[in-house]
């Protein structure tokens, strides 16, 4: 299955894909593997109809807040700037994941409102993550768009 789905990545056919792996879906034992190759794909290519269709077969099969699918999803919206989008997934989501925070707070670095990439970092600390080496170039991105030179 893996490389039935790795061949249609190849082939850059996000729509045929996604038909394509619910008609095998099925068939496997953990599909969570496939969903996270057909997610990568989506944001490779900005695809977020495809990506919005998965999101919600994922909600209907209890996968839509497995961390790392969701992560993945956040991502997708970041980077096709849905930033709304992402930030109410976010908002739904468990906060244990300091790649879940760095998703969103690199979207806002680089779509804005850069004010919330900051206003993000001050959440994440105060949940008690400890900001990693991702992190701060981010937040360092945020604070130039917005020349709060003194919060960088």
């Amino acid at each position: 299955m893996i490389s039935i789905t790795t061949s249609w990545l190849a082939r850059k056919h996000t729509i045929v894909q996604i038909h394509h792996f619910h008609q095998h879906l099925k068939y496997s034992q953990n599909p969570t593997q496939h969903y996270a190759s057909l997610l990568q794909s989506c944001i490779g290519r900005k695809a977020v109809e495809p990506g919005k269709q998965l999101h919600a077969h994922l909600c209907l099969t209890g996968l839509g807040y497995n961390i790392n699918l969701a992560t993945k999803l956040v991502n997708l919206y970041c980077v096709c700037d849905k930033l709304l989008n992402a930030h109410h997934l976010f908002d739904r989501i468990p906060k244990g994941n300091i790649f879940l925070w760095n998703v969103l707070i690199r979207g806002y670095a680089w779509n804005g409102p850069y004010g919330a990439a900051i206003s993000l970092y001050y959440q994440m600390i105060d949940y008690g993550h400890v900001p990693d080496n991702f992190t701060f170039p981010f937040v360092l991105k945020a604070c130039s768009a917005l020349s709060a030179i003194e919060v960088g």
